[in-house]
This record gives C-alpha cells, structure tokens and sequence, in this order.
C-alpha cells in the first residue's frame, strides 16, 4: 500500500517569528512623530530619549543624558532580529550605546561596566502605541511611547531643561524636604543627576524606606515603580513650583492633588545603617560638584580645578585600611586627604585624617579649596546618610543641614 505524506497545514515557528518582525518594522518605521522612549538601566537611573525610525535601517535619537543629546540628534543603524523572540538591536555606536560603555569617563558609571545597560533588547509586550522591550544582556527596561503631534524634536530638550528646573528644589537652604502623603509626613528626596527618587518615613519609631528611578517628561517625571502611601498610589509627579527665595516648593501627584514640600534643618528620621551600607558596598562614590552650602552647589569650586573630572570617594585605597578622598582632574591627577572611617550603631558616619594632602601639588589657588573641603569633610560631628540609589548616597552635616555632599 503506497502511503501518501500528508503536508504541513500550520504556520511554520520561523514564518510567524519572521512575521511578527515585519509586523514591528512596520510599526516602528509607520510612527510619523517618532517614539518617545523611557530607559531604565540595570545599574540604575532613568533616561528618556526620542526616536526615530525610518525604512532605511536608520534610526535619529535625542537622549535627555547632558545638554548636548538633548538638542543635537545622533543617527545610527539599527535592525530587527527574528530569534525566539523578536530583538531591536542598535547595532552602530549611538546615545545608547553610552550609557554601556565600559569607559567610566564616558558613561559616568562603573570602571568597566558603566551604566549597566543595554544596547539589544527582546520585545516582550507590543500594542497600538506603546513597546515593552527588555535588554538582552543586563536586562534593562525600555518602554517605548507612539509620540503625539505635539512631541516634536523639541520634547526631549524640554524635558532636559525641566530636570534643571526641578534640581532647584536640592537648592533651597537645608538639604531636608518634608512633604504629607495621605495624612503622613515622610522625607523626599529627587537625585536630578541619577533621576531618582526617594520617600523615607518612621514606622513604629524604624527607619523606612522606598526609591524608585524616574524619567522625564516634558511636564514632570515618571516613576519606574509606583509609590504607594496608604491608598494614595503615585505615578508620576508634574507642575513643579519651586522658589528658592522664598524657600519653598509645590507639586501635583498624578496631575491632581497639590503636595508642598516643607524645608526642614531636622531630619524627619535618621537611617542608622546607611553607613555601615555604603562602606561596605565595593564602590568608589563619585560627587560631580562636591559639597552644597545653604543651597549653592559646589561651594567650594572645585570645578575651577583644569579639566575637572569629579570628586571621589575611595573606601579601602590602600590595604591598611586607610581610605582617600581625591578630586580627579587634567590627565588622570589626583589630590586629596587620606583617613580612616568611622561608624556606629546611632548612624552617623565621621572620618579621621591621616595625611591632609596628598597626590599631585595643585598650586597655591587650587590647595586652598582641599583646605575648606578638609574642614567640611573631617568635621568631628561627621554625617548622617541618606541613599537615593542601589548604591547612592548623600551625606549631610550634622553640626550644620545646610551642608552636604551627593555621591552617585
């Protein structure tokens, strides 16, 4: 008896894969005011940027990561690969591909992983207007927006250019901000260079604690992670109203209900093992302004220093333990105090000088602003510390709440 194969009737695996990629080309390309893309690396921060995609392979892009990205578009290629899920690889070196870099010079993250981002990423979730994609590599999150008519080139500087406008609220005169939630008073804090928020509170007398990162939008930003204050969920937070003169700031949640936050030289609840927490993580802790008096960033002008890098943290810089706190500038010199470091059980985190000067000699000028910093900085009543980030922190004053220093 001749047996007569009989013929696939279904859909192949590798047609409807190939498929579904035809059908993301066409949605990314068919997008006439672009994409407006939130990025939420998996080292941390959030960054939003703007693309778009042509039937060409190319891709123009707008990132809110300094000035320059915001207003001046990078083109680069991009493709879309059909594997078991369908990935949009940015395969030519763009604004991307900088927060990846291994170069912390250029990344602004850790020596030999930068931001701990992505350049390659799955596509998890798809509909009309919006894009779930998850990097391939290190699992970053981006969310890709169908941008309206009226988000033009323009949006991403605009978002920029409110970021800025929020940082005035780290400028008002004490580093502590109050706000109510629900009928309960917490701590908030807006980290404007890593794009993170924090909302801290006591809970039955503990210190406790929510961060989440934030991407901007051109009316205020989006939490990654919801906030949730009793029955009160908060989403993103817009309509910022700050006055430095008069020392005070206003905001809606949800663009709803009014929040004011109220300047405080106390701190609401102080967190007792932030620093045992940042000791100990493996990290160098990088300021790039150094200490903020009475609201004036870098008070100290450190960034008079030729071709400035940042000011660094070094935990454990030489085996003993002894500890360095240096300003990076020109071709990689170094000066700055060596010291031990100390903390205890009521949380506060203090440092005790061994040499005051160090590395190579700046000149007169120059020495003068280590000399005010070491006098901050070696204050015996030392500091308290607030995390804004998986592993950043602030550390402010005891003796003096107009006094501190961000490390991200």
């Amino acid at each position: 008896m001749l047996l007569v194969k009989k013929e696939f009737e279904g859909v192949r695996p590798d047609a409807k894969i190939n498929q579904l990629r035809d059908q993301y080309s066409q949605q990314l390309t068919g997008a006439k005011n672009g994409w407006i893309g939130y990025l939420f690396p998996a080292g941390g921060g959030g960054y939003t940027f703007k693309f778009t995609f042509n039937d060409k392979h190319r891709v123009k892009t707008y990132a809110t990561i300094d000035a320059k990205k915001a207003e001046s578009p990078d083109e680069s290629s991009y493709r879309l690969v059909a594997d078991q899920l369908v990935s949009l690889y940015f395969d030519t070196y763009s604004y991307l591909h900088q927060l990846a870099d291994p170069d912390e010079s250029k990344s602004g993250g850790r020596r030999g992983g930068g931001k701990i981002s992505d350049f390659e990423f799955a596509i998890i979730e798809s509909s009309a207007d919006t894009m779930k994609l998850r990097g391939n590599h290190n699992e970053s999150q981006l969310i890709l927006i169908r941008a309206k008519d009226n988000e033009g080139d323009n949006f991403i500087k605009d978002a920029f250019n409110l970021n800025n406008k929020i940082d005035d609220i780290n400028q008002l005169r004490h580093y502590y901000n109050n706000v109510i939630l629900n009928n309960k008073e917490y701590g908030a804090i807006i980290n404007t260079e890593l794009n993170t928020i924090s909302f801290y509170h006591s809970e039955n007398g503990l210190f406790n604690s929510f961060y989440t990162e934030y991407a901007m939008s051109s009316k205020g930003i989006v939490l990654k992670t919801p906030f949730i204050a009793g029955d009160l969920r908060i989403n993103y937070i817009d309509d910022f109203n700050i006055n430095k003169t008069s020392n005070s700031a206003t905001a809606k949640i949800n663009g709803k209900t009014e929040i004011k936050f109220s300047n405080s030289d106390k701190p609401l609840i102080i967190d007792k093992e932030a620093p045992r927490r940042m000791y100990l993580t493996n990290k160098n802790h990088t300021s790039s302004h150094g200490f903020t008096i009475e609201g004036k960033k870098d008070s100290l002008g450190i960034r008079k220093f030729p071709l400035f890098n940042f000011l660094v943290f070094v935990p454990r810089r030489y085996i003993d333990p002894i500890d360095a706190l240096y300003v990076i500038y020109g071709e990689d010199f170094n000066v700055g105090p060596l010291f031990t470091t100390n903390y205890n059980d009521q949380g506060i985190l203090s440092f005790k000088p061994i040499r005051l000067l160090t590395g190579i000699d700046p000149g007169e000028e120059l020495e003068k602003i280590i000399i005010q910093q070491n006098n901050l900085w070696f204050d015996p009543n030392g500091f308290y510390v607030y995390q804004t980030g998986k592993e950043n922190y602030d550390l402010v004053s005891i003796k003096d709440s107009k006094v501190w220093i961000r490390f991200n």
